[in-house]
């Protein structure tokens, strides 16, 4: 950050944006170390949705966008923690291709679980011309896919893009 703050190369508000990079991809890289560490516990749905939100409180506090989280339920299947760090990381990257668009206004965010799987909703209200291949999408489809998920993208032109993702609560069983 120092080097950053101090080079003579860059202008103000290069360096200053510069710092803000690295230091989001510092504490990042930080809360994936704290989280590989927790990887095998399980963890109450509710906790799992609160760490998305402080996770996230900061793109919503100082960002453009405005982000409701609809609560799973309390009585919710705790989540394996390789579960619950994926989808956090899921929705995380979500909301920034969303804010890095630069078109949604809004995002809506929610979880559900239908015993077998982790079910995340997200929609936003951008221009709606998002598809499963898109390349703001390449990192999440790939998550969904190391947790052997399923992602579906539904985008209607003018009205927004909505996200679903199942990710299964159980190891998958040997073949």
């Amino acid at each position: 950050l120092l080097a950053v703050l101090r080079s003579t190369r860059l202008g103000d508000q290069a360096a200053r944006q510069t710092a803000i990079d690295v230091a989001a991809g510092a504490l990042v890289e930080l809360r994936t170390a704290s989280d590989v560490r927790e990887n095998d516990f399980l963890e109450p749905v509710v906790g799992a949705f609160e760490r998305l939100k402080t996770d996230l409180r900061p793109l919503v506090r100082f960002g453009q966008l405005d982000v409701q989280f609809v609560e799973p339920p309390a009585n919710g299947r705790a989540l394996p923690g390789a579960v619950a760090l994926s989808a956090r990381a899921i929705v995380r990257n979500a909301v920034l291709a969303f804010a890095d668009a630069d078109d949604a206004r809004r995002v809506r965010i929610q979880w559900d679980c239908d015993g077998l799987n982790l079910l995340i909703g997200i929609r936003d209200d951008g221009r709606g011309d998002l598809d499963a291949h898109d390349d703001a999408l390449r990192r999440i489809a790939e998550q969904v896919s190391a947790n052997d998920g399923t992602f579906r993208v539904a985008s209607t032109p003018g009205w927004g893009s909505d996200l679903t993702i199942a990710l299964p609560l159980d190891p998958p069983s040997p073949s």
